[in-house]
């Protein structure tokens, strides 16, 4: 059971490591983007 669990966090960890530029790169234009729509009220319902 804990070495499934090991197991477990190093495929996440891997798949962190991937893909965890790509996000990171993203994130700042995702924030943004929705920064401009709440000040737009875009996502003000």
């Amino acid at each position: 059971m804990a070495y499934g669990h090991a197991t477990r966090m190093a495929t996440l960890l891997e798949v962190l490591m991937r893909y965890g530029h790509a996000t990171v790169r993203a994130a700042p234009q995702v924030a943004q983007s929705v920064l401009l729509g709440a000040t737009r009220g875009e996502f003000n319902n």
